[in-house]
């Protein structure tokens, strides 16, 4: 008979009509034993020799022997018996015997008459992933027999407690993950302000934290007048400092940049982008969602479309005749940070300005530009009739005819 680490369950062999064991749930408190399941054989004239529970009680392994000697894995968590005995895994084949979970919360499989043990390197990992291996520690005199020494097996289970919701300003919560196997427990917060938060009772609590730091937590749980003792530290974290620019406009047939930052972990727009910034054609209500550290916050900003405020020519003759002979915005209401320049067809920037009043002569260096076609960029700001800040940028064709 094996009992869990953690007190919960007992196991116990069987070898009766295709039975190898049965798992029984166990209240180490009233001594009551109940929802026995049955593990079956996989095939006729085959026992149970050996048998153990991973440290956390969520697998079990068998050792098979007559017929043929296997050994092999369940899973326990599903709790119903189908379920169970299809989630068999063989994990090896040959000579095993008894096993036994031992401190280091590995365990250890005897072999008769082999100058070896075996053993499970990580038995809480579903599968190959337990990492069996054969011929784990040699002996350098004498051979193994089939069994091995058995340990009080809650002595091997230690006092753990998890948390999550660890955002400033939420309710924090401290799990306490062996509750089967303990009578009491004491809670300990430590809030850098040589103040503590205790409560006796619960096996979980909430805390709400008020600044974000390092904080210990400590948590004594009594065995049987036994004290375990677990510290672990916890650190909270603000939530992310998110802030899209104000409400926009886009004229029609252009696009603008919506820019959350790049300090975040992860971005989620209301367009399904998870990017750090989208680009926007269209009038609309824009949102993200940014999280770092596990904390998240959202922000909007509405795009409105807007006509143009501002226009270009798309030819000039710079001739000195006093007609069309320069180039520049044909309206500079409210324009604000502006910025243009021109290039020819090869890339060469031949203007320059951050001047709204400022007109291109055609000239470069004081010398006269061929007649071609050249590219105008212009980015500017402006503010609309509602107050709005609006920023844009805009490309074109101008001709330069003499």
């Amino acid at each position: 008979m094996k009992v869990s680490p953690a007190g919960n369950k007992i196991v116990l062999p069987v070898n009766r009509d295709s039975i190898l064991a049965e798992v029984f749930h166990f209240n180490n408190k009233t001594g009551k034993v109940y929802n026995p399941i049955k593990i079956l054989a996989h095939q006729e004239n085959t026992y149970c020799y050996g048998i153990e529970f991973s440290p956390d009680g969520d697998f079990l392994y068998v050792n098979t022997g007559g017929k043929k000697y296997e050994l092999f894995q369940y899973d326990l968590k599903n709790n119903d018996q189908e379920s169970i005995n299809a989630s068999a895994i063989k994990i090896a084949s040959g000579n095993n015997y008894a096993m036994q979970l031992a401190p280091d919360g590995k365990i250890y499989i005897a072999k008769e008459n082999r100058p070896s043990i075996g053993v499970i390197n990580y038995p809480s990992l579903k599968g190959e992933d337990c990492e069996y291996v054969e011929s784990a520690i040699n002996f350098s005199n004498g051979n193994s027999l089939m069994g091995l020494p058995n340990f009080v097996q809650t002595w091997f289970y230690k006092a753990d407690f998890s948390f999550k919701n660890t955002c400033l300003f939420d309710s924090t919560r401290f799990s306490f993950n062996q509750n089967q196997n303990y009578d009491s427990l004491f809670w300990e917060i430590n809030t850098n302000k040589n103040s503590y938060y205790v409560n006796t009772e619960p096996w979980n609590i909430t805390y709400v934290f008020e600044d974000t730091g390092v904080y210990v937590v400590e948590l004594n749980a009594y065995h049987c007048g036994i004290l375990d003792e677990v510290k672990k530290e916890v650190e909270i974290f603000p939530y992310p400092n998110l802030q899209l620019p104000s409400d926009t406009g886009i004229c029609k047939n252009c696009s603008i940049t919506i820019n959350a930052g790049n300090t975040f972990d992860s971005y989620l727009w209301n367009t399904g982008a998870e990017t750090n910034y989208i680009v926007v054609y269209d009038e609309g209500l824009y949102y993200v969602t940014v999280e770092k550290n596990a904390c998240s916050s959202s922000d909007s900003i509405y795009v409105r479309e807007v006509n143009p405020v501002v226009s270009f020519p798309n030819a000039f003759t710079p001739n000195g005749d006093g007609l069309n002979d320069k180039f520049g915005l044909v309206n500079t209401i409210n324009i604000k940070d502006f910025h243009m320049w021109i290039h020819d067809r090869r890339g060469m920037i031949v203007y320059d300005s951050r001047d709204p009043f400022e007109e291109w002569d055609g000239t470069f260096q004081s010398h006269q530009c061929y007649s071609q076609t050249y590219v105008w960029n212009v980015v500017y700001s402006y503010t609309d009739e509602n107050g709005l800040i609006i920023e844009k940028s805009e490309r074109g064709l101008i001709n330069l005819i003499r």
